[in-house]
């Protein structure tokens, strides 16, 4: 038993760790959608959300509510609507002399893999997180 499941996890990690993906500035966005109406979707039904929209690329539009810049020169944006539901873009490192201008207010637009929602009941709010984020320079 145990050899079987440390044979397993090898294999698995051997998987993520080699799996790659084309950079999110080549590829087209499976949708396009402003930031306040992919939060209201989420908010109405996260599962169908999160089927829909899961490992997708999306092309995000809005106005900033938060940016956090972080040591180790990643930003962070959060589009945040009334329905304590928020979306949360890890942006590339690569990109930080791009986006560390990025202010509250600003209207932009980012693209990124949606990598769904996840509740936090401490919190009573879900966060709606994209990965290999970049500023969509459409």
């Amino acid at each position: 038993g145990p050899v079987f499941a440390y044979g397993a996890y090898i294999v698995g990690e051997k998987y993520i760790m080699s799996e790659t993906h084309s950079a999110t500035e080549d590829v087209r966005a499976d949708y396009t959608i402003t930031a306040v109406d992919l939060i209201r979707e989420f908010a109405a039904n996260d599962t169908a959300a999160n089927n829909k929209y899961r490992e997708k690329i999306l092309a995000i539009n809005g106005i900033v509510s938060q940016v956090e810049t972080k040591l180790d020169s990643a930003v962070n944006i959060k589009f945040i609507d009334t329905t304590r539901h928020f979306l949360n873009f890890s942006l590339e490192k690569q990109d930080y002399l791009k986006t560390k201008k990025i202010k509250v207010g600003d209207n932009i637009s980012l693209k990124g893999s949606c990598s769904g929602s996840d509740h936090s009941m401490i919190l009573d709010s879900t966060s709606i997180n994209f990965k290999r984020a970049i500023l969509n320079l459409k």
